[in-house]
C-alpha cells in the first residue's frame, strides 16, 4: 500500500502572512510554528492565528503560475489570544463555498 502527498495550493508569500498577523522583524523566526492553523474540509478556506491576530485566506487560482494561491481576504484582531480554530462547512453535502469559523481560546468561545 503506497501513500502519495500531493501539493493543493501555495500559500502564496509568507512575509505578507507574517506582515498581516503584525509579526515584526525583531520576533523569532519560530512564528509560524507557534500559530493555530485550520483548513476547510473542501480547501477554500486557510484560517491561521497568531496570539490575538486572525487572517483568513481564500484559495484562488493563478492563472500565471497554473495553480491554486491561498491570498488573505481578510486579517484583524479578535478580543482575546487564539488557542485553536476550526473551519468547518455550512453545506458539507453541497457544493459551497461557504464555511463556519470557530475561534477559541480558553476563556471564551467565539464564532464567525
Amino acid at each position: 500500500m503506497a501513500c502519495q502527498v500531493e501539493q493543493i495550493a501555495d500559500c502564496g508569500d509568507v512575509a505578507t502572512l507574517a506582515r498581516a498577523l503584525f509579526i515584526s522583524d525583531k520576533e523569532d523566526n519560530s512564528w509560524l510554528s507557534q500559530c493555530s492553523v485550520s483548513l476547510s474540509s473542501c480547501g477554500y478556506l486557510l484560517a491561521v492565528a497568531y496570539r490575538n491576530r486572525l487572517c483568513l485566506l481564500t484559495s484562488q487560482w493563478i492563472s500565471a503560475t497554473d495553480s491554486n494561491t491561498y491570498l488573505i481576504s481578510w486579517s484583524g484582531t479578535v478580543p482575546a489570544n487564539v488557542t485553536a480554530v476550526a473551519a468547518f462547512p455550512i453545506c458539507p453535502s453541497q457544493q459551497s463555498s461557504q464555511v463556519s469559523l470557530i475561534i477559541y481560546n480558553l476563556q471564551s468561545l467565539h464564532s464567525i
